[in-house]
């Protein structure tokens, strides 16, 4: 994900014709049970997932609305979200050691 922001960071500066304010994402769905067996199966922890009634303040669905930036800038998003979970959980496990 950071790939995407720094790209339209750049495209931002050398394409936008005005300033804007962008969604930055996917813009596509992904649910929090996928999140989580995601991180089970690159962590190799096999912890189980605890289901609990929701919040008022949850968040049911979200998306990124990517619309705007593709359509003034010809963004689009390169990333991918398993890889960029792989790469925060390693940087968190350095972090870790350096740490602790």
């Amino acid at each position: 994900m950071s790939i995407d922001v720094a790209m339209v960071n750049f495209l931002s500066a050398t394409v936008a014709k005005q300033s804007g304010v962008y969604n930055i994402g996917s813009g596509t769905n992904i649910t929090i049970d996928a999140l989580a067996e995601m991180m089970k199966e690159i962590s190799g922890i096999d912890v189980p997932i605890e289901y609990v009634p929701m919040r008022p303040a949850d968040v049911k669905h979200c998306r990124a609305e990517i619309s705007k930036v593709q359509g003034d800038l010809g963004f689009k998003p390169d990333a991918d979200i398993k890889k960029g979970l792989m790469e925060y959980l390693n940087w968190f496990m350095e972090d870790v050691k350096i740490s602790g």
